[in-house]
């Protein structure tokens, strides 16, 4: 439940941040494990897909790199900066949405919601890409 409620809570942020947008490119990149909650459960996680996700700011775009191509990109939906200078990007597609909070130093939380019934919930790292 508490993964619902960190969702809640970027969403709001997100929603009622007035900062400007974010620019330029970051590739992010899952480090060791995370959670998987489902039906009220959450079990630990390895992130096991290996694939860089490369946010596009400039062009409002997001996608899984396989190697150096960005196969189907989604659209950011938000992607905003807060006053801590922290990123805020969400997209939505696929029957899940995405959420990504980012910090100055460049380390990254990640939630996906998957339909009603199960978060996925990991950290990692991001460079500028």
């Amino acid at each position: 439940m508490r993964r619902f409620a960190l969702v809640a809570a970027l969403l709001v942020l997100s929603a009622t941040t007035r900062a400007a947008e974010p620019e330029g490119v970051l590739v992010c990149a899952a480090e060791g494990g995370g959670f998987d909650c489902a039906q009220g459960k959450c079990n630990p996680s390895k992130v096991t897909a290996g694939n860089d996700i490369r946010l596009d700011f400039g062009a409002k775009q997001m996608c899984a790199l396989r190697g150096t191509e960005c196969r189907d990109p989604k659209t950011l939906q938000h992607a905003l900066i807060d006053e801590k200078n922290t990123i805020v990007a969400a997209v939505s597609a696929d029957g899940a949405t995405m959420l990504f909070r980012i910090a100055p130093d460049l380390k990254m939380a990640m939630v996906f919601v998957i339909g009603s019934g199960r978060v996925i919930s990991f950290t990692g790292a991001c460079r500028k890409g």
